[in-house]
C-alpha cells in the first residue's frame, strides 16, 4: 500500500450506503444506495473523478464483478441480474439482464452476500447453516433447469 495512511470516504451521502465491491482492476466501486427511495445498484470510477452511474432497475442489492470486471452481477429479491459495465472514456452500463429466476436456497436477508462469483464465471450460494454444516451448490443454473449432472 501507498499514500498517507489517512482513512478516505469512498462515497459519502445521507443515504445508506451498502455492500461495496471493488472491480479486479481497482478502477471501479460498485455499491447498493437508498437514496432514490429504493435500493439500487451503483457504479462509479475509483478514487474518481466521474460521476456514478445507476446500473439496477427496479431494485437492486449485493453488487459483485465478474472475475473480467467487465461484468457486474446483483440480486433484486430472488433474481440474479447481470450488467454489462463499461469505463471508457466515460462510465456507461447496458441493460440488466435476469441471468437466474429464483435464489436457489432462502437465506436470511437480501441485504448480504449470500453467493460468489467462482474464477471461471460460475455461481456458489451458500444455503443456511444446518447441523451438519455449509453445502455448497455448484451448477445452479443446471439445478435450476432441471437439468442432471453426470
Amino acid at each position: 500500500m501507498t499514500g498517507d495512511g489517512r482513512l478516505r470516504p469512498v462515497v459519502q451521502s445521507p443515504f445508506d450506503e451498502l455492500n461495496p465491491r471493488f472491480s479486479s482492476d481497482g478502477r471501479l466501486v460498485a455499491y447498493s444506495s437508498n437514496e432514490s427511495g429504493e435500493y439500487e445498484v451503483y457504479v462509479q470510477p475509483f478514487p474518481g473523478p466521474g460521476p456514478k452511474v445507476q446500473v439496477s432497475v427496479g431494485g437492486g442489492r449485493v453488487p459483485l464483478w465478474s472475475p473480467s470486471g467487465h461484468t457486474l452481477y446483483y440480486r433484486r429479491i430472488k433474481e440474479t441480474f447481470a450488467v454489462d459495465v463499461h469505463s471508457g472514456a466515460a462510465l456507461s452500463a447496458g441493460p440488466p439482464r435476469r441471468i437466474l429466476p429464483s435464489r436457489p436456497y432462502r437465506t436470511a436477508s437480501l441485504g448480504h452476500q449470500d453467493y460468489d462469483v467462482t474464477s471461471d464465471g460460475g455461481f456458489i450460494f451458500a444455503k443456511p447453516m444446518t447441523p451438519q454444516g455449509i453445502e455448497v451448490v455448484l451448477n445452479v443454473a443446471l439445478r435450476l433447469r432441471g437439468d442432471h449432472i453426470r
